[in-house]
């Protein structure tokens, strides 16, 4: 597995504070007053690297994981698997991933995706019997 491409290794490209990276890579780059040209050199550089954002560390920071789980009674069942993809496209308007879960209306398999939702730190969890 290739290393991730770190915030340093694109501050040492483009010539700039892991600070100022960091902001420019979390949206704050007009807030905090960061020139354009800057924020398009960081960007381009942030692509050619091919820089993916560390989510584990970011939600280990912010508190959220911006998931939610989807347990279901049987994703095999058509009206399941429509109600999911409401749920997935509601989610992602708001920048939500939805991970799913089949019970096949087994009590154990229902707590046992519940424990996995929980250890995995979902923001939410939406159940549908």
């Amino acid at each position: 597995m290739k290393k991730r491409v770190t915030l340093k290794e694109i501050s040492i490209k483009v010539g700039v504070s892991t600070t100022l990276i960091s902001y420019v890579i979390n949206g704050q780059g007009k807030e905090k007053r960061v020139s354009q040209r800057v924020v398009k050199k960081i960007k381009d550089a942030a692509k050619e690297l091919n820089y993916q954002p560390n989510y584990i560390a970011r939600s280990l920071r912010k508190g959220t994981t911006k998931t939610i789980g989807l347990i279901v009674a049987d994703i095999s069942n058509p009206f399941f698997g429509q109600l999911a993809q409401i749920i997935v496209y509601g989610a992602d308007k708001f920048g939500y991933t939805v991970i799913f879960g089949s019970s096949d209306e087994d009590a154990v398999k229902t707590t046992t995706l519940i424990e996995t939702f929980i250890n995995r730190q979902v923001d939410g969890c939406v159940m549908v019997p």
